[in-house]
């Protein structure tokens, strides 16, 4: 699974692929924005190397696969040092790796830890002459089964629609997909192999058109897949018992795309980055339309190539294209299972309280297991699946997991580890010296970097942002639950924290990674080569003036830039001398916080003290819920000052990752300040300079850039003035004209009107005289008008609207409204009334597409003859 989830903290003891830093972890403003304006000691490490004088960004651009290995690591590298520059990575300090002990029974196929892979635990063995007691698994059956554990046993395998890891983990264990890997024959690396799929991603000329096997990038490709024959599901369920042994069939392969989107789970978003023509599906069904016409969606079942036919919303290599349909959120189910069950209730636990294997009735598996046992906060248990097609391949005959939470979890599977009742555990710090040397200790490296997050928004950023009428996590006016701190948006005293940090120390003790920057060493620039990231000269750029020889660590540097960021925030009056800062982290799980949190309190209050900078500085810790989610939600709403954590995946496309710094809330983003969206001259590529947004888009597919910024193929009143427009009513015929010209973005091809929404009201109630609305779509090519959201040939006057585009920047709509203005069902007063009836409203969404240097762009444009019904616009920003 490489889709972006939030990390949970689990133990080293989980074969799952999220974790967290240290054993008790598992598995898997004020100040300029401008870096060389911040006084710090800390060289600028966002700009490419150029001899000539770089030219501000303007045109369209689109780097998807055209990039050079060493190219794409220098994009990544310009992203990534300006977020470090600028404190949007947070304060990088281990990655999730760490010390494991396995147990003697167990055998995995290698000792040495392959990044992205692991030691190939998953086709591990255990010898059937060394089952566990009695004592050690009460259960006889599970006795030969691989026991682990996590912090959170989960309530869900359902990760189409959860943001968290546990989901992601568990679905791992009963999900097969297109692709997947195994360990190479010389036990240093892994290769990837087809596992539904039946065949290597095919490109195309045009969407469900012919193949093109020469083609090396394309938006198009087929994905030929099995179903029948071998194929089929498992599930121990009772209730759905009929759908053990069934088939596969080629239109399952659909249904996880369609439930996401028909029933608005969490990741449509993800899809509509994906898929060409979700975005406009999804918006269909949140405007309470329901299912739509799926011909439009770029994910198509094509019967007579027996594949799936994909078009994505950016061109992909053929590599890219396999990695993105990898992922357990397209493994096949049958839509008569899922009506059956629910989608409410696809992959949920049941809610039985006494037989804890019917909690497993809501499953379905296409992978190695399938569940048997779920007992909430306290296991899940599942048995090998015996009609896995490839079951040959896989050795043991279950998988138990334990949840083990709370205060003091590392220290308490440790002590089950050591009495023989779990296999696999991280090594807590009070056990490192006794087992650092021990032969069944192994080295694991991390998945992700684990950062001390930090709001570091002045106070105009956090209202921007979090404010009433926020850009992310909008708070009710009077919020006070949250006060922003000035020191924190004050990048000296942020890159004091980061030299106070002793990450060596912290390895040492806790048995971690130490690290340095944002991306861990699973982060591939090449993964077809194995080339890591982290191992090129771009990398290394942003570490080489942080003090790589100590990772970072210099303290009497750090007390230089304490002082100096006081000194500068007594000047601008935001403290006075002897006045107390206090600032408090927020930690996922107790235990993490007692073990992890002093070590940082210790760091900074020493650095700070020795300063003498006339303040005194407070570093508090705590965590909000037993719930691990909750200290990240805070984050990313804006109510707390630090949080340690870090968001996983996409560790074969980093340059998709990066994402994950863009303050406008395209995707999860923990620490938050300076506006991405803002050109700065340190974001130098390809002899230009950008936005952090806009260099991120233009390596992801075609856009148009203006100023060095993000723009749009046409513009409409809400945001600038380059248009014109009128609307007239004639009161007599009831005939409403709009005409509106609208500007388009030269070097565009294939502009087209998608959509017309047009809603009227009076002026006086709000729709409550009347309200009539009309839609329009490409296909339908007519207005059909209607009422609250109803747009059906029945209520409609067909005849009673045209609309004209000329392609290119003129849109004319006429409306005849004679029938509604008559029409009891559209209005509730007498006809005597007609004047009443008249629109003095008329708000519009025009949607549009375009072709920008061969990817689809596109966006919508807002209008409205009434400034103050710009509320309507929310959710539908003016593009």
């Amino acid at each position: 699974m490489h889709s972006k989830s939030i990390l949970l903290v689990t133990s080293l003891g989980c074969v799952l692929t999220l974790a967290g830093c240290g054993s008790t972890s598992s598995s898997s403003g004020a100040s300029s924005v401008s870096p060389s304006s911040s006084s710090s000691s800390v060289a600028p490490s966002s700009s490419s190397s150029s001899a000539a004088k770089p030219v501000i960004a303007n045109g369209i651009f689109n780097y998807n696969g055209k990039l050079s290995t060493d190219q794409t690591a220098e994009a990544i590298s310009v992203l990534e040092g300006w977020g470090m520059d600028n404190h949007l990575t947070g304060l990088p300090v281990c990655d999730s790796g760490g010390l494991v002990i396995k147990g003697s029974r167990v055998t995995f196929p290698s000792t040495k830890y392959i990044a992205n892979y692991g030691f190939g635990a998953g086709h591990g063995t255990i010898a059937a002459t060394s089952p566990m007691d009695a004592t050690q698994e009460p259960v006889s059956a599970w006795q030969l089964y691989f026991h682990q554990w996590s912090s959170d046993g989960g309530t869900t395998m359902n990760d189409n629609n959860d943001d968290g890891s546990a989901s992601t983990d568990l679905r791992g264990n009963v999900a097969s997909t297109y692709y997947n890997t195994k360990m190479n024959d010389a036990k240093d690396g892994y290769v990837w192999y087809p596992e539904l799929a039946s065949a290597e991603p095919i490109p195309l000329k045009e969407k469900g058109g012919a193949a093109d096997t020469s083609l090396t990038s394309s938006r198009f490709y087929r994905f030929k897949v099995h179903f029948g024959g071998n194929y089929k599901y498992s599930t121990l369920s009772k209730t759905y018992s009929s759908y053990n042994g069934r088939e596969i069939a080629l239109e399952d392969y659909i249904t996880p795309v369609k439930a996401t989107l028909d029933n608005k789970w969490y990741r449509k978003g993800d899809m509509a980055k994906q898929f060409e023509g979700v975005e406009a599906y999804n918006a269909a069904v949140a405007d309470g339309k329901g299912q739509q016409d799926w011909s439009t969606v770029g994910f198509q079942a094509n019967a007579a190539e027996g594949s799936i036919d994909v078009a994505f919303a950016n061109p992909k290599s053929v590599f890219n294209a396999k990695y993105a349909i990898s992922d357990s959120l397209y493994s096949p189910y049958p839509k008569s299972w899922l009506d059956a069950v629910t989608p409410a209730k696809a992959f949920l636990i049941g809610d039985s309280t006494t037989d804890f294997y019917a909690n497993v009735d809501n499953i379905i598996s296409t992978g190695v297991y399938v569940p048997e046992y779920w007992e909430s906060g306290k296991s899940v248990v599942f048995k090998k699946n015996d009609l896995f097609f490839d079951a040959a391949d896989y050795h043991y005959a279950g998988i138990k997991i334990e949840t083990i939470s709370g205060d003091g979890a590392s220290t308490t599977a440790m002590k089950k580890f050591l009495a023989g009742s779990l296999d696999y555990t991280g090594i807590p710090s009070a056990y490192i010296e006794t087992y650092v040397n021990d032969p069944r200790t192994l080295h694991t490296l991390g998945s992700s970097v684990e950062n001390l997050q930090v709001d570091s928004c002045t106070a105009e950023e956090w209202e921007k942002y979090y404010g009433p009428s926020g850009s992310v996590y909008p708070h009710a006016a009077g919020y006070t639950g949250y006060t922003v701190k000035p020191i924190l948006s004050n990048d000296t005293f942020l890159d004091g924290l980061y030299f106070a940090f002793n990450r060596q120390e912290f390895a040492d003790k806790e048995g971690t990674n130490p690290a340095q920057a944002y991306l861990s060493d699973a982060y591939m620039v090449d993964p077809e080569k194995g080339i890591a990231y982290r191992s090129t000269d771009a990398a290394k750029k942003n570490v080489a003036e942080r003090s790589p020889d100590t990772i970072g660590y210099n303290v009497e540097l750090a007390a230089q830039l304490f002082k100096k960021a006081a000194d500068e925030e007594i000047a601008a009056g935001h403290y006075k001398a002897g006045d107390t800062i206090t600032l408090t982290s927020e930690w996922r799980t107790v235990g993490e916080m007692n073990i992890s949190a002093p070590y940082f309190k210790k760091w900074i209050e020493t650095a700070w003290n020795t300063a003498n900078t006339g303040l005194k500085l407070v570093f508090n810790y705590t965590n909000p819920s037993t719930d691990y989610r909750v200290a990240y939600y805070d984050m990313l709403q804006g109510q707390c000052d630090f949080m340690f954590g870090s968001i996983n995946g996409s560790a074969l496309d980093p340059l998709g990752f990066m994402d994950t710094l863009c303050t406008d809330g395209r995707d999860l983003t923990l620490s938050r300040g300076a506006d991405t969206s803002v050109a700065d001259e340190n974001i130098v590529f390809d002899g230009k300079y950008w936005s952090y947004d806009a260099l991120w888009s233009a390596t992801q597919g075609g856009i148009i850039v203006e100023d060095g910024c993000e723009s749009v193929a046409a513009w409409g009143r809400l945001n600038d003035t380059k248009t014109d427009y009128d609307v007239a009513f004639d009161a007599t015929s009831h005939v409403l004209t709009l005409n509106y010209n609208y500007m388009v973005s030269d070097s565009l091809s294939d502009f087209a009107i998608k959509e017309l929404y047009i809603d009227m009201t009076d002026g006086l109630t709000g729709g409550g005289v009347y309200d009539y609305e009309g839609y329009y779509t490409e296909e339908g090519g007519k207005i059909d008008l209607g009422t609250n959201g109803t747009y059906d040939d029945a209520v409609a006057d067909v005849n009673g609207a045209e609309i004209a585009v000329d392609g290119k920047g003129k849109l004319t709509v006429t409306l005849d409204l004679s029938n509604y203005i008559a029409d009891s069902r559209y209005n509730t007063v007498s006809a005597t009334g007609d004047e009443a009836k008249d629109p003095k409203q008329v708000w519009f969404r025009l949607k549009y597409t375009a072709n920008a240097a061969g990817s689809k762009v596109g966006g919508t444009i807002g209008y409205s003859n009434d400034y103050g019904a710009a509320a309507f616009f929310k959710g539908y920003p003016a593009a």
